[in-house]
């Protein structure tokens, strides 16, 4: 896993808005699978001397695609805070996130999920 996936997770897993929706983050897919949760990946971006620009992808799995929708809206509002101020240590920081776009993103027919891509700004 990536440094990055990393920082988003342990961000992530302490949210309050996550955590009050009963979702976790991973960075795979558990496999003791919960009925929701959150998968981050690193699926692009740039990376330079002293910005990493990742591209990330963030899927919600729900038992239905309501919910799904729903907590993706809870969890594209906690991706918003990761710039913000935490008390975790050693982990990347995250100057900037750019949400491009939260879409239906189903598994098969009977595995609701959404993903919701971002563009970070991080600084290495």
């Amino acid at each position: 896993m990536s440094m990055v996936e990393t920082a988003v997770i342990k961000r992530l897993n302490a949210d309050e808005g996550i955590k009050a929706a009963g979702l976790a983050a991973y960075g795979d897919v558990p496999e003791s699978r919960p009925t929701r949760f959150i998968t981050v990946e690193r699926v692009g971006g740039s990376s330079g001397r002293i910005i990493d620009r990742p591209l990330i992808a963030v899927q919600i799995y729900a038992p239905t695609r309501s919910e799904a929708m729903k907590l993706a809206e809870t969890t594209r509002m906690a991706l918003m805070r990761l710039t913000d101020p935490t008390n975790l240590t050693g982990l990347a920081e995250i100057a900037a996130v750019d949400i491009s776009g939260v879409t239906n993103y189903p598994l098969d027919e009977k595995t609701p999920r959404y993903q919701i891509t971002a563009q970070l700004a991080v600084h290495e």
